[in-house]
């Protein structure tokens, strides 16, 4: 980070990177994701059109991105979680079944919200098709490994974190490749401010199942917040590579190459994030404003700065975006402008 603080912009890459510390990964927030505001529970039941069944998949984002949570239906194909307020996509996927994707709304209430989706069985794909598919790993997981993966699910809604570990170090006992249950021990040891052990997880997570994209996704954050970007530029690769549409990895990799002085990768993630599902993420500005401001272009800094106020007024970064305003207001002052 020192080397960072000499490059010219201090405020804004030390907010970016150092400043993560405060934000969750995953289980409610997502990595450099706004917060999510009031919640509701939300019960949801599947029906599996004709005879077969299959292991679901489930997965809830808002238009931003700024929630993110991935789980498994139970083997009735129920499942319950806490949802942000507003519109969320689900995506549900499953072996033998076409892919679901269905935008709701979660009205606001403090009853619980019933939810129910229809799963028909899948069409044989074209050749060459490149349409998502559930990974194998995520298929061949025991129902006994799943059962304690939910149940660690609910103790961690209830904030039971201690009861939570033991169900989730008992899912991977009767599975050891589960990656979500990895995942998830990583997600108790950040809370626990344990960094190094939830690497550790994290890095299993991605070995035990290559496709795994939350993983790479968690573990991409991770490094940058560490500080070893060439590793979080390697992990957001992975990521980009199986889900260009995820705009938060297209994040992540812009915010390695920005604190590695690449900033035309940088920029080229900003132009990517803005080509995915939604490009609303509101973090693009700071990408932006970062290679700016290294760039001693000021006047573009304020721009992008004060958009991203528009943009995102209750975000978590709203303090540091000012103060970083306040330097580059008297850097105009001063006119210490480069040349366009």
């Amino acid at each position: 980070m020192t080397r960072l603080l000499r490059l010219g912009f201090p405020l804004l890459l030390t907010f970016l990177c150092a400043g993560l510390a405060a934000q969750e990964i995953g289980t409610g927030r997502n990595p450099l994701g706004s917060s999510t505001g009031s919640t509701r529970p939300v019960n949801g039941q599947i029906v599996m059109q004709g005879t077969s069944r299959s292991v679901v998949r489930v997965t809830v984002e808002t238009p931003s991105r700024s929630f993110s949570r991935t789980f498994f239906a139970d083997g009735s194909g129920n499942f319950g979680f806490s949802a942000p307020i507003g519109q969320v996509t689900f995506i549900l996927e499953a072996e033998g079944f076409q892919t679901v994707r269905e935008r709701t709304e979660i009205p606001p209430g403090n009853g619980v919200h019933t939810l129910q989706f229809l799963m028909r069985p899948a069409v044989a794909p074209m050749p060459g098709s490149k349409e998502a598919l559930v990974s194998v790993a995520s298929l061949n997981i025991p129902q006994a490994a799943r059962d304690e993966y939910a149940a660690g699910q609910r103790a961690m809604e209830r904030k039971k974190i201690q009861k939570a570990r033991l169900h989730f170090e008992k899912a991977l006992q009767k599975y050891p490749k589960f990656s979500q249950a990895m995942h998830a021990l990583a997600m108790l040891d950040l809370q626990e401010r344990q960094p190094d052990r939830a690497l550790g997880w994290l890095k299993q997570s991605v070995d035990a199942d290559a496709t795994f994209a939350d993983g790479y996704l968690a573990l991409a954050h991770l490094l940058n917040l560490l500080g070893r970007h060439v590793e979080a530029m390697s992990a957001s690769e992975q990521l980009v590579a199986l889900r260009p549409d995820v705009a938060k990895g297209h994040y992540e990799l812009g915010l390695a190459a920005l604190a590695l002085g690449q900033d035309a990768r940088a920029m080229e993630a900003c132009a990517n994030i803005m080509k995915s599902p939604g490009g609303s993420l509101p973090e693009v500005r700071m990408l932006r404003a970062g290679v700016w401001l290294r760039q001693r272009k000021y006047a573009e800094v304020r721009e992008e700065l004060q958009a991203f106020l528009r943009e995102a007024p209750n975000h978590w970064l709203v303090p540091h975006v000012k103060k970083t305003l306040e330097y580059v207001e008297e850097k105009l002052l001063a006119k210490e402008v480069s040349p366009s």
